[in-house]
């Protein structure tokens, strides 16, 4: 089941629950806002979409390490390359890391 099914389902009991919910509801409004939070706020794989470009992300990169970084086509830093739609980077043990996930900065950044 996908998240968009799940959230349909739980639209569906509540409108075959109007009039008589006994705070069934609620509890399904809760959960959908819910689900909309997590799928926001989830990692997305660079082979699933990129973000748009100049938007500043979020991103975890090979070395497992959680950077904020910008998508885009063409690299503007020396010595870098472009890889999976990011510019990629040098870590302090002097290895090349690269992004493999991403996701949007917290709402109160």
């Amino acid at each position: 089941m996908t998240i968009k099914e799940a959230i349909e389902g739980f639209e569906m009991d509540n409108a075959l629950l109007s009039g008589k919910e006994d705070g069934i509801v609620k509890r399904n409004n809760m959960a959908i806002k819910a689900i909309k939070m997590m799928d926001k706020n989830k990692w997305i794989p660079v082979e699933e979409r990129l973000p748009d470009e100049s938007v500043r992300v979020l991103v975890l990169c090979n070395d497992e390490v959680v950077r904020i970084s910008i998508a885009n086509k063409e690299s503007k830093l020396p010595g870098s390359f472009i890889k999976n739609g990011f510019p990629t980077g040098i870590n302090r043990n002097g290895n090349i890391f690269w992004v493999i996930k991403w996701r949007p900065l917290p709402d109160k950044y």
